[in-house]
């Protein structure tokens, strides 16, 4: 199990072009301590550790599954084609 999967609400998300992970955390600094306290009992090394509201391409996904930029590019996902 993933440090991350212990803190968060659902799966992390990652980002490995980007060397970042994010996961939903209703519990908001709750989660951000608990994470920081597993990675250092871990002894795994971070640059950055913090808390950010989520966009609208988050949501997105958290409701669909999808990334929104991707399924914009899919002509059978534009509203012109479904309709």
């Amino acid at each position: 199990m993933s440090l991350l999967a212990q803190v968060g609400a659902g799966p992390p998300y990652t980002y490995a072009d980007q060397q970042f992970v994010r996961v939903a955390a209703p519990e908001g600094t709750a989660a951000l301590l608990k994470a920081g306290r597993l990675f250092e009992e871990q002894q795994v090394p971070l640059d950055d550790l913090g808390i950010c509201r989520p966009s609208l391409d988050d949501v997105f996904l958290s409701l669909t599954g999808a990334d929104a930029a991707l399924a914009a590019d899919d002509p059978a996902s534009s509203p012109q084609e479904a309709a």
